[in-house]
């Protein structure tokens, strides 16, 4: 599931970024994927986050179309079919982009609101942050007076360092003129940003634009507020306080000073499940309240199309509790590589229970049980000869160490495994749990009522 790299054969790839592979379409046109690698301090980590680039990709477009009044940008607003075959379209839909083909500035403008990551340490040591004297005392986190223009000097080779500019620095290299329009833009950007996040109770730290001129009209190009380019922080609740909550790449990088501290001569290559997971996690949580969304928590898969005359019972459970969830076919025996695929990916993805649904040798439940160490709820399908006892003892007789919990044959077992998911879910948020009392209280009314239907037969 996770996209580390791309190859697509018919067409020239011109850049291969830290996290972007950038494919050239015609004399006018380029291709933007965005993968799920994972870079910090200019280095590219050996494993990914899966749907990261999807969260990234889903960012760029909003905040684009909320700035469109301020700035033009590079989509053309072309779907990726109109250049890729079906089988291409359907695998990079939500990760890849049509922009126009324009040479971009050599700058990455920088806008700070609060006192962090590099603007931090250069504090610390002068009292200044490129060029800009600050007030004595500040403390690390600090919000600013006003957003300052921080901008730097982008090297494009791979594992290069981008140099930070003086404004001075940057109207010498660039032209006053073009330093300008980047600075005004980049503050108007970060501000109309800053303000629309307030009222998700985030603030916005510091972020980074990047630009092209076409025909001196300045366009806003790249990622645009994601948690990869920005620092984004989940200010507490009124009267609660809470420590630094980062939902921003700033997770990743503050495990690898850590290490470094501890290892100053090795070399982090792969992260932890744990820091993946708390990044990802922070990724989605951002992505969730920018884009007004929720990402499903349940995963309901099952191991052909015919199944789902069973496992519609659970989806329709879960819609009855509101639950975002996602429904797959995921073959054992047909598609191994997509079961393990999945199954890995699944803690990243946010899922936190997988309910699956088999028949016959039934070794879908198991079968991701073995790959995750997600929750795994197991539902025989009932089958043509045996009216699914085949199922049942398959799934349920799961070896010591790889636990499936498993349940009824048929619609009882699917509409029960849900309820159960419902029940897990509960333990974390009130709302749910109400609604599941409400749902027994609504069971114990039922046998009630057939008790007086019985009463007057």
């Amino acid at each position: 599931m996770a996209l580390i790299e791309t190859n697509l054969e018919n067409f020239l790839l011109m850049k291969r970024g830290k996290i972007r592979d950038v494919y050239k379409l015609n004399d006018s046109r380029v291709l933007i994927i965005t993968t799920d690698r994972v870079s910090a301090f200019d280095e590219v980590m050996s494993n990914p986050i899966a749907d990261k680039g999807k969260i990234l990709n889903s960012l760029t477009l909003f905040w684009m179309q909320l700035f469109e009044g301020i700035v033009d940008n590079h989509l053309t607003g072309q779907s990726i079919s109109e250049f890729l075959n079906k089988d291409e379209a359907d695998f990079f839909e939500d990760r890849a982009v049509v922009a126009e083909l324009l040479e971009p500035l050599a700058l990455e403008s920088v806008v700070r609101g609060f006192l962090e990551g590099s603007a931090w340490e250069d504090y610390e040591k002068s009292g200044f942050v490129c060029g800009f004297k600050l007030p004595v005392g500040l403390r690390k986190g600090a919000k600013l007076p006003e957003p300052i223009f921080t901008p730097a000097l982008k090297v494009n080779e791979r594992g290069g360092h981008d140099r930070n500019l003086s404004y001075q620095e940057c109207c010498e290299i660039f032209g006053a003129e073009k330093t300008e329009i980047v600075k005004t833009k980049s503050i108007e950007l970060f501000n109309k940003a800053a303000l629309f996040l307030k009222e998700k109770n985030i603030s916005l730290l510091d972020t980074k634009f990047e630009f092209a001129f076409k025909n001196e009209r300045i366009v806003l190009i790249d990622e645009v507020l994601t948690p990869d380019s920005s620092r984004f922080r989940l200010e507490p609740e009124a009267g609660r306080s809470i420590d630094p909550n980062y939902l921003d790449k700033q997770i990743i990088r503050d495990y690898l000073v850590e290490q470094k501290n501890i290892n100053d001569s090795e070399k982090v290559e792969d992260l932890p499940l744990s820091i993946k997971l708390k990044a990802s996690s922070a990724y989605r949580y951002f992505a969730d309240k920018v884009l007004d969304l929720q990402s499903p928590s349940v995963g309901v898969v099952m191991g052909s199309d015919s199944d789902w005359s069973v496992m519609k019972f659970a989806s329709e459970t879960l819609n009855q509790f509101s639950i975002i969830h996602e429904t797959k076919v995921i073959s054992a025996h047909r598609t191994p590589d997509l079961l393990f695929e999945y199954a890995e990916d699944a803690l990243e993805r946010g899922l936190k229970i997988i309910i699956a649904g088999a028949g016959g040798a039934a070794h879908l439940p198991g079968m991701i049980a073995s790959k995750s160490i997600i929750l795994v709820f197991g539902v025989p399908i009932p089958s043509t000869y045996l009216n699914g006892e085949d199922s049942l003892y398959s799934i349920v007789q799961m070896p010591k160490g790889v636990p499936v919990a498993t349940f009824a044959i048929g619609k009882p077992g699917a509409v029960n495994a849900a309820l159960k998911a419902v029940a897990v879910l509960a333990r974390d948020n009130l709302e749910l749990m109400d609604k599941l009392l409400e749902f027994r209280l609504g069971e114990k009314k039922r046998v009630a009522e057939m008790n007086k239907r019985l009463g007057k037969t």
